[in-house]
């Protein structure tokens, strides 16, 4: 699922249960498949309670408790998108250290900084120096 701590399009729509049944048909068509959570300012500095590292953990532990799903391979997909003076390194490390799952990075970036290219460097050093973190 793709932003769905700060958005329901799906719930919205198909009902209150609507993410973890897509993740449980979308697992039973492949098995071998990953179901990720997608989710922009997880690891950015914190302020955002609808998608902290405890937000985060409860979406994917009320998709594992839905009936059928108690199998269900998931990762956690964090985009990080930096502005300047925003880099906060040791949040940057709780976050993966609580999370507990796989982590694929994406869409990291950094805004256009004189320093811009150190910042980018910082973020990518941290993020790939964490076990959990596979791409």
């Amino acid at each position: 699922m793709n932003e769905s701590l700060h958005f329901s399009f799906f719930e919205d729509k198909l009902g209150k249960n609507a993410s973890a049944e897509l993740n449980r048909r979308a697992q039973q068509l492949d098995p071998n498949t990953t179901m990720f959570l997608n989710m922009y300012d997880t690891i950015k500095y914190g302020s955002d309670k609808a998608t902290s590292p405890d937000s985060y953990l409860e979406k994917l532990v009320e998709s594992f408790s839905f009936h059928g799903n108690d199998n269900l391979s998931a990762g956690i997909r964090l985009q990080g998108h930096f502005k300047s003076g925003q880099l906060n390194i040791g949040f940057m490390r709780s976050s993966s250290d609580v999370l507990r799952f796989p982590i694929w990075l994406t869409e990291v970036d950094v805004e256009k900084d004189p320093n811009q290219a150190k910042y980018l460097e910082e973020v990518l050093k941290e993020g790939y120096s964490q076990c959990l973190i596979q791409a």
